[in-house]
């Protein structure tokens, strides 16, 4: 939503999207584990928006964790936080380019 407030046309949009999406696919934790990258990588990583949720996702797939285990708990309120953020600049975005 942020991009596309930002470029006009939808190639540009797109292509942005995914030089942004490809990144945090690959640092979050979904193709190659987070013990596997250096730890200046692993850092920045853990800020990312998917790693929580990627985190909460395996553990309750494999450990058969449920919605009141805490880390479910904070990857579901990282995941709103970062929704919440990224919506909010969305519209600042979109009022000032109208005015």
């Amino acid at each position: 939503l942020v991009i596309s407030t930002i470029f006009t046309t939808e190639i540009n949009a797109h292509q942005i999207t995914m030089s942004i999406f490809y990144p945090v696919l690959l640092l979050s934790g979904i193709v190659w584990p987070l013990e596997g990258q250096p730890i200046w990588l692993r850092t920045i990583s853990k800020w990312l928006p998917m790693t929580k949720a990627i985190d909460a996702m395996r553990g309750i797939l494999l450990k058969g964790w449920c919605i009141k285990h805490l880390l479910v708990q904070q990857a579901f309120m990282v995941t709103f936080i970062w929704s919440m953020g990224f919506l909010i600049l969305a519209l600042i975005i979109f009022n000032c380019r109208r005015i």
